[in-house]
């Protein structure tokens, strides 16, 4: 029975389990890699009826690890041969490796659930990628001076901010305005990916009780809920419509 090719899940697995040592050449003996081909196996990317024997064994995971490895910058090309989808996985590594890490350790409880599926790697990276972003631009829920006059907008702490932004992408909505729809990511490439601003309709500084609604804002209509008064959402909403 022919080997059967590696899914981008599990290519990602075994780039973490690089990344975890550092992205040092591994064999079959190597600490690790008898955890890794049990996980692969319990995973239900191919049927069980469709493996060889020797699906997923401590030499195809040793290998396939040190593909991976090759692909790595730090590597200089110095190693085995790559393909052409083992080349990306490592790239994402380099550039998004937080993300990554993240991806990998929800693709391991997927498959100790049962639920993991061939597609969840890309999912996942996009979900994660608007996660990290939005943790990172959360600070901007700040003060600031306009008109020399202070004002604040909703403070919302980078848990509260991380999972509604996480929510929505999970959803496959995109991070737009509600109420203007501008989209970060449309408008400024990658440097806006993940990008949104929330607005709490019960409290202009704060994350209110149950009666609250967090509503996800460009920053222009973010400042203009708050200007003066505070504008309500509805007044604003019907403003841009006229």
């Amino acid at each position: 029975m022919a080997q059967l090719v590696w899914t981008v899940e599990e290519m990602i697995l075994a780039a973490d389990f690089a990344d975890n040592r550092d992205w040092k050449p591994v064999n079959k003996g190597t600490s690790g890699v008898e955890e890794l081909s049990d996980l692969l196996r319990m995973a239900t990317f191919y049927p069980v009826a469709v493996r060889p024997e020797n699906f997923r064994s401590l030499n195809s995971i040793g290998r396939k690890t040190n593909n991976l490895i090759s692909s790595h910058p730090a590597r200089n090309g110095k190693g085995l041969r790559t393909s052409a989808s083992e080349i990306p996985v490592v790239e994402r590594f380099v550039e998004d490796r937080l993300v990554m890490k993240r991806v990998a350790n929800e693709l391991r409880e997927r498959i100790r659930a049962g639920t993991a599926a061939v597609g969840d790697a890309d999912k996942l990276y996009r979900k994660y990628s608007a996660v990290l972003d939005a943790e990172a631009d959360a600070s901007c829920h700040r003060k600031s001076e306009t008109l020399d006059v202070l004002e604040t907008v909703c403070a919302v702490d980078s848990r509260t901010h991380s999972t509604v932004v996480g929510s929505i992408v999970s959803r496959g909505d995109s991070l737009d305005c509600d109420l203007c729809g501008f989209d970060f990511e449309q408008a400024y490439g990658r440097l806006g990916r993940g990008y949104i601003e929330l607005h709490v309709t019960d409290s202009p500084t704060s994350v209110g009780g149950d009666d609250s609604e967090v509503l996800p804002v460009c920053s222009n209509c973010h400042r203009m809920l708050h200007r003066g008064r505070g504008a309500a959402v509805d007044v604003l909403r019907s403003a841009l419509e006229t």
